[in-house]
């Protein structure tokens, strides 16, 4: 009895129990913040659909599977099988060739052993690591691809590869040294080398500090060096027949400096992307012939990829006079969040867009032209990175221009012509076929705007070629012929003012539509109708002049009809008033006294911190009243689906308000606040539940399992952008549709629309081009293609998202022009009205100015809705980082819906703002709204209903927080109870003394 009373026994029990009950309570409240996050990590129920009697009757699968199984159920493998092929065809059609000496290609001869040399020739590049990756365990070796076609492959030299060679990205190229042994197991026949390149999300590849030459990562490696010359050796010695180069890259990230100098030697070269699951069937298959190459380049191949101004303002840059700012309430506050290190959040760092619309083939070729028309001090030696010359040179720089691409075969162009009606201009062209071997031809329609005076005093800049509209041709035989239509809206040919009539403008004077076989092809045309000769004589035939009047009037949208102006004059550096510095953009009126010759300096002022704060008090709308809740109307999600006519109810339809009176302020929360890869359930108006995934290059975050059966790995963006084929890259998004439907998910984070602005961008893979219109007319065909049976594309990151280092929270500053011609017009194609009208878009980490992408009012809300129609929801990207999950700023300005966590409180204090409450009925809205044009919709009929589950771990919190409750009670009461006894004998002995 005397140790059931044991005080030290029951002060220790009740101080450990006392400890766990206040760790689960604490546990428990970070566990419910977090739900959602949790939820979908342990697959939990959240909600159960509830039929009336009758439901039975009905067909409530809305939306059915492809391929399906005898009890009508997904059948997975059917799909996959599908999914493989449409993706070879894909990855086929975007390898583009770069040369074919003496017609090396296609190896006919498959009686001569293939020897594959090279790291990746063991260990292949699928697709980009990070969001962009999946599951890639059945996928086949490039040996094994060889095998299908009827090849040969050397075992031993393959065997050889495969056990030294690394695999994943590491910022690094790592190619195997060059052994004597790879001599000794050579034995003849053809020689392949495959030569690969990576990013990943989160990380860009190096410009110094890797281990290709002088640290670029664009550049060869030693290594490779080595492997190319000791090839060279073992042909010139007749141990090679043929020496074949294929580049397993992202598009652009090999540089040709040294790569080009071995072109003689080197038979053929093939950029083969990365292809995904079906990447080494395409290629073998390439090789073979048994496909002939009709890809494009979607990037200008270069010598050296830092000739690119862009990389000027590139990585890493600080705030100068940062220090002053030390005891500053403000910079503490971003400072703390910041950190240091591998932190997060990127708070005070920033990149200016100083090269303008000059990004790719608009500098290089730009520049050229003024070049050839002794212009803009374009001969100066600013920007010249390759070469002796002290001119630049075009030829010195440009490696393969932009939509460059060769075949097996050989094509020719008859009978240009170009109509206008209706506000479209119509290129009409024949394609004939004069080779010997099947294949297909991209047409390519370019504009040159002019570059007028009235351009030079406002600012404005003009690149000499455009790409503006393309067609590919089926497949034809020799001697084989098609007529190509291919539409260019006038609004291509309208240019944005930023500084003058602040709106798209009409320049007076001459435009020309002119054809080419790539970029550069294409301005010599046009220089020949000028008048001019370049490095290569023009066709004059396949060039089109139209004289425009100035018109210098505010523009209308042609979504809308809404009025067209600046929206973003607090992201140019020069428009704001913080004291911060300037910036020179780089201008073709002055291309020695523009290129930007150092990083720009931008200094820290006491305005600029004030904005580059976050969660920043403001004014209710004081004539706005709450919105009402938990009315009881009858409306549930279904029944604003479609009216008794089977006809869609529009988005602004009076019938969405009596819905959302029916919700409540915590089910408003619950569904905002709590979206990682998942939307909530929303019970009150039968709204349910769904899982979601990303990403572009198939379903990500698959359980480990074999990816038979479960989805799909599609080839890279940019080498889908590398086909020009639009109904193709239709049927890739179908697949991911498909794959969607087929695995239970909804909402899919794809496709992705940055720019290619270097090329060192870490997820260049993941998107389609240095291209603005390429890459919106690819963005709007997979986006149609993802939503054709049910699943809701969601195109990311909008916008300005186009390097890793820094992503979370650091500043990009650039000026409106080359925001809305360069990296907002591909989210145009993706979610336009008329478009490609994608249900979601997700908003990037990175700030547009001084304020977080998802908090910019005008990018979010008077651009993307107001000028495009965009009717869907806006997502935040990432989980828990102070700027996404900072509510009100993201809600006040047009994000519904965040990637992070915050359970159903997290708004409470914001329940009686008027302002933030209509923001929530508002972003509550536009998810229902998406939510109920996909297949979240399967399963509910008019009487259906929703019930809400407990998970099992929650279960699990209230039950720990009960016995732990009742433990630290009796473990109480017994403490009580033993001092009790101590103090009452203590004074029976005092007594007995």
């Amino acid at each position: 009895m005397k140790k059931l009373f044991s005080k030290l026994l029951w002060s220790v029990l009740t101080g450990v129990f006392a400890v766990l009950l206040v760790a689960v309570f604490i546990g428990g409240n970070i566990a419910q913040y977090y739900a959602a996050q949790i939820n979908s990590f342990f697959k939990c129920k959240t909600f159960e659909i509830i039929e009336d009697e009758f439901a039975e009757l009905e067909d409530t699968e809305y939306y059915k599977p492809k391929f399906t199984k005898a009890d009508g159920s997904a059948d997975r493998d059917a799909l996959y099988e599908y999914d493989k092929q449409i993706a070879k065809q894909a990855a086929a059609e975007g390898a583009v060739l770069l040369w074919n000496n003496a017609n090396a290609l296609p190896l006919s001869d498959k009686t001569k052993t293939v020897n594959l040399y090279g790291s990746r020739s063991a260990k292949w590049y699928y697709v980009v690591d990070g969001s962009g990756g999946t599951r890639m365990s059945e996928s086949p070796t490039f040996k094994a691809a060889l095998e299908s076609q009827g090849y040969s492959v050397n075992a031993s030299l393959f065997n050889q590869y495969s056990a030294s060679a690394e695999g994943g990205y590491t910022n690094a190229i790592r190619e195997t040294a060059w052994k004597d042994s790879f001599n000794n197991a050579t034995n003849g026949g053809y020689g392949i080398y495959v030569i690969g390149r990576k990013g990943a999300e989160g990380s860009d590849l190096s410009r110094t500090g890797s281990d290709g030459i002088n640290g670029n990562m664009t550049a060869l490696s030693q290594n490779e060096i080595n492997h190319i010359e000791n090839l060279i050796a073992l042909k010139r010695s007749g141990k090679l027949e043929k020496i074949i180069v294929l580049l397993n890259a992202v598009s652009a990230s090999v540089q040709f400096d040294k790569l080009i100098t071995y072109k003689n030697d080197v038979d053929a070269c093939l950029w083969v992307g990365l292809g995904g699951t079906s990447g080494p069937a395409a290629a073998a298959e390439l090789i073979s012939g048994a496909i002939a190459p009709s890809g494009k380049l979607s990037d200008t191949f270069v010598y050296n990829s830092l000739s690119a101004p862009a990389t000027l303002n590139l990585d890493d840059y600080d705030y100068g006079n940062a220090a002053s700012f030390a005891s500053n309430a403000i910079y503490q506050k971003l400072k703390r969040a910041q950190g240091s290190g591998d932190s997060t959040e990127k708070n005070l760092k920033y990149l200016v867009y100083a090269e303008g619309i000059y990004v790719g083939y608009k500098y290089y070729e730009t520049r050229y032209e003024d070049c050839v028309l002794g212009q803009g001090n374009a001969n100066g030696n600013a920007g010249i990175i390759n070469g002796t010359k002290n001119a630049w040179d075009y030829a010195q720089e440009v490696a393969f221009p932009f939509g460059y691409g060769l075949s097996y075969t050989s094509f020719k162009y008859s009978d240009f012509s170009v109509r206008h009606s209706d506000g479209v201009y119509t290129v009409q062209l024949t394609v004939t076929n004069v080779g010997n071997v099947p294949g297909k031809e991209v047409v390519q329609v370019y504009l040159q705007k002019p570059y007028t005076e009235y351009d030079k005093a406002n600012g404005v800049e003009q690149a000499s070629v455009n790409l503006v509209g393309f067609a590919k041709t089926n497949t034809l035989e020799k001697g084989g012929s098609e007529t190509v239509n291919i539409e260019v809206s006038e609004t291509e040919f309208l240019t944005y003012d930023a500084n003058n009539a602040k709106t798209y403008i009409t320049d007076g004077g001459d435009y020309y539509l002119a054809v080419g076989t790539d970029a550069h092809n294409a301005l010599n045309n046009i220089l020949a109708a000028k008048g001019y000769t370049g490095d290569a004589q023009g066709d004059l035939s396949l060039v089109y002049k139209k004289s425009l009047k100035a018109d210098y009037t505010t523009a209308k949208s042609v979504y809308t009809g809404n009025d067209i102006t600046n929206k973003l004059d607090d992201i140019d550096v020069n428009k704001t008033d913080y004291g911060m510095g300037s910036v020179t953009y780089l201008s073709r009126s002055n291309w020695q006294g523009t290129y930007p010759v150092a990083a720009v300096q931008l200094n820290l002022t006491e305005s600029l911190l004030q904005d580059l704060d976050y969660g920043k008090a403001w004014i209710d709308d004081e004539f706005d009243s709450l919105p009402n809740y938990e009315e009881v109307n009858g409306y549930n999600l279904f029944s604003l689906w479609k009216d008794s006519d089977g006809n869609e109810i529009p988005y602004d339809h009076e019938l969405w308000e009596k819905l959302l009176d029916q919700t409540s302020y915590r089910e408003q929360t619950y569904l905002i606040a709590n979206a990682w890869c998942a939307t909530q359930e929303v019970e009150s108006v039968v709204a349910p539940a769904t899982q979601n995934r990303d990403g572009p290059a198939g379903l990500n975050y698959l359980p480990a399992a074999p990816v038979i059966g479960l989805g799909m790995c599609y080839p890279s963006e940019n080498l889908l952008a590398s086909s020009f084929n639009v109904e193709l890259v239709r049927q890739i998004g179908e697949c991911l549709c498909e794959d969607n439907l087929a695995c239970g998910f909804t909402f899919l984070y794809a496709p992705c629309a940055n720019i290619h602005r270097s090329a060192y961008g870490g997820r260049n893979g993941e998107s389609y081009s240095e291209d603005a219109v390429l890459s919106a007319v690819m963005s709007e065909y997979e986006v149609k293609g993802l939503q054709y049976n049910g699943s809701g594309a969601q195109i990311k990151h909008y916008a300005l998202n186009d390097q890793e280092v820094n992503r979370n929270g650091v500043s990009m500053w650039t000026n409106e022009q080359a925001a809305r011609e360069i990296y907002l017009k591909p989210f145009e194609g993706g979610c336009a009205k008329g478009k490609g009208e994608s249900l979601s878009v997700m908003n990037s980490f990175t700030r547009v100015g001084a304020v977080w992408a998802g908090a910019h009012y005008g990018m979010m809300t008077e651009i993307l809705r107001n000028e495009w129609g965009f009717e869907g929801f806006v997502q935040s990207d990432g989980n828990g980082y102070a700027l996404m999950s900072n509510y009100v700023d993201g809600l006040r300005a047009g994000t519904d819906l965040f990637m992070c966590g915050g359970g159903d409180r997290c708004l409470d204090k914001y329940s009686s703002s008027t302002t933030i409450s209509l923001a929530m009925r508002q972003a509550t809205h536009r998810i229902l709204y998406a939510l109920s044009r996909t297949s979240a919709m399967n399963g509910l009929n008019s009487t259906t209903k929703i019930v809400t589950i407990t998970p099992w771990w929650q279960h699990a919190i209230t039950g720990l927080k009960i016995g732990f409750i009742v433990l630290t009670a009796i473990s109480a009461v017994m403490l009580a109870l033993s001092v009790y006894r101590s103090v009452k004998a203590k004074k029976s002995e005092n007594a007995d003394a």
